[in-house]
């Protein structure tokens, strides 16, 4: 008798360190702490139009800190804290004070400033023309006037500089290979570049590109040659000359593969000063995900350049209701997507260009977990309520299998999951759903690297 009342005195105590903590803990973690604003910003002109650039600014969109920037103490632009950069064009000739202001009400939180010199314009080389010289292997032939004494002449094709030229060179000749390129040759004096002038060469052709995919290594996995399947991809460009935008599906069978999340690759997220493309667009659907992208921004300054496996996205995909755990499922380029549907195309100097598109596999995840183990000790307790407190509203550890934080099984994970845990432990809510309350496998809904289960690694 004497045991049951200390028993239920510890229920009533528990249940009373829940009741009290768990409020004060969600309120605590969901308090914000504003950062000063970027201590790096650097501005640079070209002609009239002058290029800014910055390290990331650490505020809440939509909190109290705004956020704007000034040329010579007037505001031209309200910015966000996504922003890395701002182009700034018609500029008037002379010296410019440009400020990224940080307030709060009518309080200045932080600034920081850079200077930069617009000159009166350096003329731009003239009656520039593009000829193809007929030999094996063909050669563009650029040759132009030069109005001013220049100090260097810059020649860029497709987008990237290939040569630089003493001030009074006045022609150019090269073999760039197949395909429709562009050319811009600008004049350099005292340190500023002319506007651009520019022409074409089609020299015919088809220039080769491939879209592929690329398996990643499960967490704590070595390196592998080649990779095995994982329920985590890339989505990699292989291109022989500068892409403008480029558009794709992706498709895969929703009773055994679902596409869960996405981030963006890092040579996407770094055009335009790291305001990425200019217009981006990836869509989950039912049967796939889509992917369209414009690289230019307004002025067309900025384009992808040529390369190998350059990543425009990662993917982490769930299983669906059919799969089995283990097995492998086929993914596959495709053009049925969306309303209209998504092409498969890439924009090459201006023209649309097909790429080749190769298949791949997802693995349905085989990682052995225990749901509501969110910080993969092995146990299910109060410090994993904690644990994914911490992570939602603090910016703590990211778990290592989100299936096992997905305590309700909702396929997301929310500030529902630790209160369906402190339900479970201290009011006597419903177990979690399987695998509990030992460790097993499960057709992954959200994703997991590493289950903190001995036999699943």
């Amino acid at each position: 008798m004497r045991c049951s009342h200390r028993f239920a005195a510890s229920i009533h105590a528990e249940l009373t360190l829940a009741a009290l903590v768990v409020p004060a803990l969600v309120s605590f973690l969901g308090a914000t702490h504003p950062l000063p604003g970027p201590h790096y910003v650097n501005c640079r002109s070209e002609a009239d139009v002058v290029r800014l650039e910055w390290d990331q600014m650490a505020f809440a969109d939509g909190g109290s800190i705004a956020a704007r920037l000034d040329r010579d103490g007037l505001t031209i632009a309200r910015l966000s804290r996504s922003d890395l950069g701002f182009v700034d064009r018609g500029v008037p000739a002379g010296e410019h004070a440009y400020r990224i202001v940080l307030t709060e009400g009518a309080q200045v939180v932080d600034s920081n400033e850079c200077r930069v010199t617009v000159g009166a314009g350096v003329p731009p080389p003239q009656d520039l023309q593009c000829s193809i010289q007929e030999k094996a292997p063909p050669c563009a032939d650029l040759h132009w006037r030069n109005p001013a004494p220049y100090d260097s002449i810059s020649v860029r094709r497709d987008g990237a500089e290939v040569a630089v030229l003493d001030g009074a060179a006045a022609r150019f000749t090269e073999q760039p290979g197949p395909g429709l390129h562009a050319y811009e040759v600008r004049g350099v004096l005292r340190g500023e570049l002319s506007a651009p002038a520019t022409c074409e060469a089609d020299f015919g052709g088809a220039p080769v590109h491939r879209l592929h995919l690329f398996s990643l290594p499960q967490a704590g996995a070595g390196p592998q040659d080649p990779p095995p399947p994982s329920d985590q991809l890339a989505v990699l460009l292989d291109n022989t000359y500068p892409v403008s935008a480029w558009s794709f599906g992706l498709c895969s069978d929703p009773a055994f593969t679902v596409p869960t999340a996405f981030n963006v690759g890092w040579v996407v997220a770094a055009l335009n000063l790291g305001r990425g493309p200019s217009f981006l667009g990836i869509d989950i659907l039912e049967g796939g995900l889509t992917m369209k992208a414009v690289v230019a921004d307004a002025g067309g300054t900025d384009i992808l350049p040529v390369g190998t496996g350059q990543r425009l996205l990662t993917l982490r995909y769930g299983s669906g209701p059919q799969a089995v755990p283990g097995d492998v499922y086929p993914l596959e380029f495709c053009d049925t997507l969306g309303d209209p549907p998504t092409a498969i195309a890439l924009i090459v100097n201006g023209r649309e260009v097909q790429p080749a598109a190769e298949p791949g596999v997802v693995l349905a995840s085989a990682v052995q977990f225990l749901r509501g183990d969110s910080n993969a000790d092995g146990a299910v307790n109060l410090s994993d309520g904690v644990f994914t407190l911490e992570w939602l509203f603090r910016g703590g550890r990211h778990p290592d299998c989100l299936d096992a934080v997905d305590v309700n099984l909702s396929r997301e994970v929310d500030i529902a999951d630790p209160i369906y845990t402190f339900s479970f432990l201290f009011l006597g809510g419903p177990n979690p759903p399987a695998p509990f309350p030992g460790c097993g496998t499960a057709t992954s809904a959200v994703g997991c690297d590493r289950g903190g289960c001995p036999q699943g690694g």
